[in-house]
């Protein structure tokens, strides 16, 4: 028991390290792009990205799930990360002041680099599916080190804009190279591999969704919830970059409320049990809500009433997902977590996408008000019946 606490605490801190390597290069980038192709373009190719991330999950989990050492696998894509990093990094230093090469390079190693990072991402999901002996508490872990590691590489992100560009990559090496040594510090950890084929795997990853009733609920509202979510996205966009015109560090800023009110909902939801539906729908409503009062405070001056609202809006949300994480991570069996999950992530991509699409025509027909106003009610209604599907299917029991 001690020893897989060990690995799952070294697995941590690689993850907490990767996650702020990740972010600040990603910063590096955002600026840059910024200075190139402009807001626009820059939102929708980070948008792209994101939206081909899950897929390229979904073809890598079941070899994953098939691998028997994860830890050898997650070992091997990571050298290729460090070896791509560190092959890029003379090409990034000498390009970046010719911005159309810089753009161009930066375009031919996106796919590359998002293979590597999809393995990295599913490999260390599946590696604390594995070793976590107790959810509750492992979930806390991981969720807390991750938003600590977002928080700290939008920080640090933004501090490496005030360094020479040869400090900044100079320094996203070094983090990358700690977390390294951590990582090949890790054991071995054997994976249970069924003797069957990629296809079979796929197979049986998507019907334990089909057959497992909490899974099944869960993937259907992740859909409806798109439209509606992806209205209120627009709407955040348009309200930091458009009706407030913030500046970076109050862009920073926002982000940072944002991650510290996770950690406290995602610690008041470790530490306090909710087993009343009543409570939990009042959570996810206050979350809800909370985003259309931010239609009214649409104005520079009452920025801090603003931060306050997503102070309490991000505890809320984070509260009462801490229970959704642990029902994903006990409901999908062990030896095809990286499929089933992969799935689940690539068909809800597929909605976020459409309805992305939707709601900018909807947002060109109605205005921001409006269209938060109905993205608000369709939340509402969805929560309502979401908490009441969870609590029916299973019983919550901290």
């Amino acid at each position: 028991m001690v020893m897989i606490m060990d690995e799952v605490r070294k697995l941590i801190i690689f993850k907490f390290l990767l996650i702020v390597a990740e972010n600040s290069l990603g910063y590096f980038f955002l600026w840059h792009l910024l200075g190139i192709i402009g807001l626009v373009l820059t939102y929708t190719l980070f948008s792209i990205t994101n939206y081909i991330f899950p897929h390229i999950q979904l073809f890598e989990s079941p070899l994953i799930d098939k691998y028997k050492d994860i830890v050898k696998l997650l070992k091997i894509g990571y050298v290729l990360d460090i070896i791509t990093i560190i092959s890029l990094y003379p090409i990034f230093l000498y390009l970046v002041k010719l911005k159309l090469l810089f753009f161009t390079v930066l375009l031919i190693s996106s796919p590359f680099i998002s293979i590597i990072k999809a393995l990295e991402s599913t490999a260390l999901d599946k590696l604390f599916k594995i070793l976590m002996t107790d959810y509750q508490r492992g979930i806390y872990l991981v969720r807390k080190y991750e938003l600590v590691a977002l928080a700290t590489g939008q920080i640090l992100g933004t501090l490496l804009l005030a360094l020479s560009l040869f400090e900044n990559l100079t320094l996203i090496v070094i983090i990358t190279l700690i977390g390294l040594a951590f990582l090949l510090s890790v054991r071995r950890v054997d994976n249970e591999v069924a003797q069957q084929s990629y296809i079979s795997t796929f197979k049986v990853g998507f019907l334990n969704i089909i057959k497992n009733n909490v899974l099944k609920t869960i993937l259907i509202f992740n859909i409806i919830y798109s439209l509606p979510g992806s209205l209120i996205n627009l709407f955040i966009v348009y309200l930091v970059y458009y009706a407030l015109h913030l500046p970076p560090v109050l862009i920073g800023l926002w982000s940072i409320i944002q991650i510290i009110g996770s950690l406290v909902g995602n610690k008041l939801g470790y530490k306090f049990s909710i087993n009343s539906k009543a409570w939990m729908t009042f959570l996810f409503v206050l979350s809800d809500v909370s985003v259309i009062s931010l239609v009214f405070f649409a104005n520079e001056q009452l920025l801090p009433i603003i931060y306050v609202i997503l102070f309490l809006s991000s505890i809320a949300g984070s509260f009462a997902n801490y229970y959704f994480s642990y029902l994903m991570y006990s409901s999908i069996p062990e030896e095809t977590f990286a499929t089933s999950s992969s799935i689940m992530g690539s068909i809800s991509s597929v909605f976020d996408a459409v309805f992305t699409i939707i709601s900018s025509l909807i947002i060109s027909l109605i205005s921001y008000f409006w269209s938060v106003l109905i993205a608000v009610i369709i939340f509402v209604v969805l929560d309502i019946l979401l908490v009441s599907s969870i609590f029916k299917l299973k019983k919550i029991d901290h």
